[in-house]
This record gives structure tokens, sequence and C-alpha cells, in this order.
């Protein structure tokens, strides 16, 4: 319906992001975490972060994506590891907010996060 949906998370230590967008008669969405924007072309079947894009393979009108993000990039992984994305983003800010929008139709999503502790030990 166009309208945005957000949610806060804390970045401090890293976050990790599992859900499944469903498309019903959205031909795009828009999902931004933090700063970097993704984007998802129904039509095409692709998603596009940042510079990238790759192929989406959106079946049944669902695409599932994993996202695992830290202060110096994002890794993402869509459909169970068909495919990846890793991309470097300044997302060094504590609070960050993961929003979605659609251009048209609806797009709904549905899942979890949870914050990360540090392989560093701080």
């Amino acid at each position: 319906n166009g309208a945005p949906s957000e949610s806060v998370f804390d970045n401090s230590t890293g976050y990790h992001w599992s859900f499944t967008l469903k498309f019903e008669g959205a031909k795009s969405a828009q999902l931004g975490l933090g700063t970097l924007p993704l984007q998802v072309d129904v039509e095409k079947s692709t998603l596009t972060c940042g510079q990238v894009t790759v192929p989406a393979q959106i079946k049944n009108n669902e695409l599932q994506l994993e996202a695992f993000v830290d202060r110096g990039s994002v890794e993402l992984f869509l459909n169970g590891g068909a495919t990846a994305v890793s991309v470097g983003s300044d997302l060094s800010h504590r609070a960050q907010i993961l929003k979605l929008t659609s251009s048209d139709g609806t797009v709904s999503l549905k899942g979890h996060g949870v914050n990360l502790k540090s392989i560093w030990g701080k």
C-alpha cells in the first residue's frame, strides 16, 4: 500500500534478520537496512543492494531473506543461500532502522531479528 513499516534495531554488536517478504500485487518493494537501500523488483525477480543486482528467485510471490548486519558490512542470503550478496556499508551508528515500503500493491514482512555477540569480545 506504499505506507512505510519501520522497526528499530540496535547495531552495536551486529544483528541478524530472518524473514519472508510476501508480495500481493506489488511490482516492487524497497527495504532499507539503516542507510543501505535494498530494492526488490518482483517482475524481473531481482534484488538490488547498493550497486549490486542479483537474481532473487521469487517463488509463489515470496522471497526468503537472511541478513547479517554489522558495523562495516551486510551479508544477505536469499532463499536458503541460493543467492548470496556481501556489501560494505557504514552502519556504525548504534540505532538503525529497518524500513519496508512498496510502490504498489502490498508487501508484508514476517520474521524476527536478534542481536549478535561480537567475535572480538567487546
